[in-house]
């Protein structure tokens, strides 16, 4: 019973912590993304003469 509890509370962990140091990456990502998105966008939509 005690190494089941033990092998959950440290899954659980592993798992929170994993998210926890993804989430930063993942919305940088996402901002970077966005940002270069703009960009390409900027980039298309400049009337040529």
């Amino acid at each position: 019973m005690l190494l089941g509890l033990s092998f959950w509370a440290q899954l659980h962990f592993f798992v929170i912590s994993f998210c926890l140091i993804m989430l930063p990456l993942l919305q940088a990502g996402a901002v970077r993304l966005g940002l270069v998105y703009l960009v390409s966008l900027g980039r298309y939509n400049v009337p040529k003469d």
